[in-house]
Parts: structure tokens; C-alpha cells; sequence
């Protein structure tokens, strides 16, 4: 990777849904590859959750995990109001990588 792919994302700090396997913890590596400064997977398993977010952060990235159900309206809520690395930055950005989902107050 390119010092100049590294620092693609340095300032982005991202939610990714169904982050804890196949399309989502691709996506989470790769925005930790390119720089990202904070990723925060969720998922319904907690040991691959975890598991996910140990390897992210292997790749130089701040990343948590939050167990969450994202077609559960109040989860949907609960992952955006408790993800500590979203909330600071105007630069977040959502990323759903379980399928669309309508997160709307």
C-alpha cells in the first residue's frame, strides 16, 4: 500500500454494521489500512465481533466492538448514542455493510 493510501482516511471515524465478518470486516480492514482513525464494528456475536475489532486494531486503527441488531430499531439507536469514537467526529461516517438500514428519529 502507497504512503499515500495510508492517508486516505485518516480523518474518518466509521460505524460499520455486520463488521463482524465477510463484506463488513473487509471493509473495517480496509479503512484501518488506509489510515482511519477510529472504526466501530457491530454485530450479533460477540466473540466474532471482538475477535474483528483485535484484528483492526492490529492494523494500527482505534476500533470497538458494540453488540447490536440493526434491524432492532432500539439497537440501531443504542449503536449510535454509545459508539464513544462517533460521536466527536462531524466527519463519521456510517457504513452498512449487514445490508440498508433506516436508522431515522
Amino acid at each position: 500500500m502507497t504512503d499515500g493510501s495510508r492517508l486516505r482516511n485518516q480523518k474518518t471515524i466509521a460505524v460499520i454494521t455486520g463488521g463482524t465478518q465477510g463484506l463488513g470486516r473487509a471493509i473495517a480492514r480496509r479503512l484501518a489500512l488506509e489510515g482511519a482513525r477510529g472504526i466501530v464494528i457491530s454485530g450479533r456475536n460477540a466473540e466474532k465481533g471482538e475477535d474483528a475489532a483485535k484484528s483492526v486494531r492490529a492494523l494500527g486503527s482505534d476500533c470497538v466492538f458494540v453488540k447490536a441488531d440493526v434491524s432492532i430499531a432500539d439497537d440501531g439507536y443504542r449503536l449510535i448514542d454509545t459508539a464513544p469514537l462517533c460521536r466527536s467526529s462531524p466527519t463519521g461516517r456510517r457504513l452498512p455493510g449487514s445490508g440498508v438500514c433506516r436508522i431515522g428519529r
